[in-house]
């Protein structure tokens, strides 16, 4: 294969890659979506030989990747560098760091591109998971954190992200319609509202964007279980796809938000991937994907995995330029945009404390 090395004997799990052209995006970098699929592979090597290697024995499945930015591209024949090592255990969910750098051969000089933290839970049984139709059914792994060196401070942080991810995970109690009216009202008053409706606006409907696939063996691990890192690829896709098609332009992955998975995805079943914008501000658009499957281990179609993508419009000189604004018509897409102004507003604020934080402590250098 393409992994020219892999360092498997100590506690961080490194693979090189080298980045070839069935990477690149139509722009001729390395796909965000590929990228995702190596993080999480890596992850998924690194959270399996932590959980054999203590007294536990069994498999794990992707759970969540956390929020991750896309700091700089990464280029056709670059290395890929990834650094993958456990670094907190909670029960039977395992969080794995992923670091990824790409090292240009030519000048010798590596630059970070991405930090992710993936979770994954482990499940005892090594019985193929097609003869149980729901993980649900599976016992959960009790897995060993004694190997693991933090400081406090990533300790606590680690345990409130593992308490938010319960949250964000946890099912939501339906609205009342008093509830609804004001959270609309709320979400009207976030999002601003202009004298003149933009010309360029587009509503969501005009770029909504469906794909369809069923998964083989080459998109499995060795228990039947789709791998993380290929529904991430094709979420990508999807996004991208909206992006494209709403901008007009060459589009690039700028930043992920949690994506949770929520139902297994395995060898055979066929899954659906929406994806529909939700936001955008004078640069940047945000794109909401689900993906469902249908399956002949059950009747209908489940909700396996949801995820919000925010994309970055280029234009000719490779350089961010604006793109159309979003008009919401329907009520859900009111509600979705103004929760899209929040989030941006949140990231914005977070990229600012960011900002003040390094100037700060060059200042005291």
């Amino acid at each position: 294969g393409d992994i020219l090395s892999s360092q498997i004997m100590s506690k961080t799990l490194t693979t090189v890659r080298l980045m070839s052209p069935d990477d690149a995006n139509p722009a001729g970098n390395v796909h965000g979506g590929s990228i995702m699929k190596m993080i999480e592979m890596s992850g998924y090597v690194a959270a399996m030989r932590h959980l054999n290697s203590s007294k536990s024995t069994g498999f794990v499945v992707t759970y969540r990747l956390e929020h991750m930015d896309f700091l700089r591209p990464m280029f056709i024949g670059t290395l890929a560098k990834l650094n993958a090592r456990v670094v907190f255990i909670k029960d039977s969910d395992i969080l794995v760091e992923v670091i990824v750098k790409a090292e240009d051969v030519f000048l010798n000089k590596e630059s970070l591109t991405n930090k992710a933290f993936v979770w994954y839970t482990a499940f005892e049984s090594l019985e193929h998971p097609k003869k149980n139709t729901d993980l649900k059914e599976l016992k959960r792994a009790s897995v060993s954190g004694e190997s693991i060196q933090v400081s406090d401070l990533e300790s606590k942080m680690f345990v409130a992200m593992h308490s938010q991810m319960e949250s964000d995970r946890r099912p939501k109690n339906s609205k009342s319609e008093a509830e609804k009216k004001d959270g609309g009202e709320k979400n009207m008053m976030l999002t601003p509202q202009p004298s003149k409706p933009d010309e360029k606006a587009l509503p969501p409907s005009a770029s909504a964007s469906d794909l369809m696939q069923i998964i083989l063996p080459s998109d499995c691990t060795s228990f039947g279980l789709a791998y993380g890192g290929v529904l991430m690829k094709l979420m990508d896709n999807s996004a991208g796809l909206v992006s494209v098609r709403h901008c007009r332009s060459n589009v690039v992955t700028a930043c992920v938000d949690a994506i949770d998975f929520l139902q297994p995805v395995l060898l055979g079943d066929l899954v659906k991937v929406s994806g529909r914008g939700t936001f955008a501000s004078s640069r940047s658009l945000e794109v909401q994907v689900l993906v469902h499957i249908e399956s002949t281990r059950f009747k209908g179609i489940r909700l396996a995995a949801r995820g919000l993508y925010t994309f970055v419009s280029l234009g000719k000189d490779g350089k961010p330029q604006p793109l159309p604004p979003i008009l919401p018509q329907t009520e859900d897409e009111k509600h979705e945009f103004g929760r899209g102004l929040a989030r941006y507003l949140k990231r914005r604020a977070a990229r600012k404390a960011l900002s003040a934080a390094k100037k700060q402590k060059n200042c005291k250098k």
